[in-house]
């Protein structure tokens, strides 16, 4: 029988497919659109990617804790900066966001 930190982090790993679907989304959304629309999206991606994050540290996940902190920084400095997520530079971010799937898919293996 699993104590219940077991417990908790399986429940985490097996939410994982769907906080992923939430993040491509959110990504896809703020790659096609542009203006406030885009800000907002960003904003809800950067919050959906910190989440994960610390939700994965906790769980003593280290590998998807670093590479959603990776995802997450990157994303903030153009926040921050008020860069769009344009499509000719988001290469960089969606090569984060691979590392981050692989990741996952380690982390529920």
């Amino acid at each position: 029988m699993l104590d219940n930190f077991a417990q908790l982090q399986q429940a985490f790993l097996s939410g994982l497919p769907n906080r992923l679907e939430r993040i491509n989304e959110l990504t896809a959304s703020c790659i096609d659109h542009g203006d406030a629309f885009q800000a907002h999206n960003m904003e809800l991606l950067h919050r959906e990617l910190h989440k994960l994050s610390g939700a994965a540290a906790c769980y003593q996940c280290h590998d998807l804790h670093n590479a959603a902190q990776a995802c997450e920084s990157w994303l903030e400095t153009r926040i921050t900066h008020d860069t769009p997520l344009a499509e000719h530079t988001s290469f960089q971010f969606l090569e984060k966001l691979e590392n981050l799937k692989k990741m996952c898919v380690a982390a529920s293996a």
